[in-house]
């Protein structure tokens, strides 16, 4: 766009999805500021979000006029029943050796184990792949292509554990991931499963030295 070759004078409709997300961090919303007053000005503007805060409106409508607003008012509508959430109380040192235990114990189709460094989550999937299991990692640091690659290898079961930043945080749609882990990003449990309700227990989630095993998705 900056260098000209994508032309946008005859966009007619700017949409724009997680714009929460999109639109609360100033850089991010920078290149959305840039991209949008490169567009005409008549155009229909749409934005989405399953996490829309009164704070995010009120940035949302400064792109938009007189806007239709469309949203839900029963939450219970946004629950996924079924699910079942618990916290372990860790030292930092103790955190892989129960996340070891409970991969050894519990019986899942899939898991996602999110981190929130690059780097814990490569050193997390150099472990599980020397105890010989079936692991692999996406974070920012790998090329789009193979980010794409990695994902269709675990969401074609090719793969059953995914180490993950928060990069794979929201919209990811993988049917077999019946259990997820919160290693040390805490608050992923929102952005993964929409409306999931979290108990008083998770009070505790900003603490550093905890180990969450957040879901626990049960089939009917």
């Amino acid at each position: 766009m900056r260098s000209g070759t994508l032309k946008l004078d005859k966009l007619r409709f700017f949409v724009l999805d997680e714009c929460d997300k999109m639109l609360e961090q100033c850089d991010m919303r920078e290149d959305v500021q840039e991209i949008f007053i490169k567009t005409k000005h008549n155009k229909q503007v749409a934005m989405f979000s399953a996490t829309m805060t009164e704070e995010s409106r009120g940035i949302c409508k400064k792109f938009m006029r007189s806007p239709l607003e469309i949203f839900i008012d029963d939450q219970k509508k946004l629950t996924l029943h079924g699910l079942v959430q618990y916290y372990s109380n860790l030292l930092e040192k103790d955190k892989t050796k129960t996340l070891l235990s409970l991969l050894y114990k519990l019986n899942y189709n899939q898991t996602i184990i999110f981190t929130k460094s690059i780097e814990r989550a490569k050193f997390l999937n150099e472990i599980l792949i020397k105890m010989d299991l079936p692991s692999i990692a996406i974070h920012r640091k790998m090329t789009q292509e193979d980010r794409i690659e990695k994902y269709k290898e675990f969401k074609e079961f090719k793969k059953r554990i995914l180490v993950a930043t928060n990069i794979l945080a929201r919209g990811i749609d993988i049917e077999r991931v019946n259990v997820v882990f919160n290693y040390i990003c805490p608050r992923i449990v929102t952005h993964t499963y929409t409306g999931l309700e979290e108990p008083d227990d998770l009070e505790l989630r900003d603490l550093p030295l905890l180990l969450y095993l957040l879901t626990k998705r049960l089939r009917s």
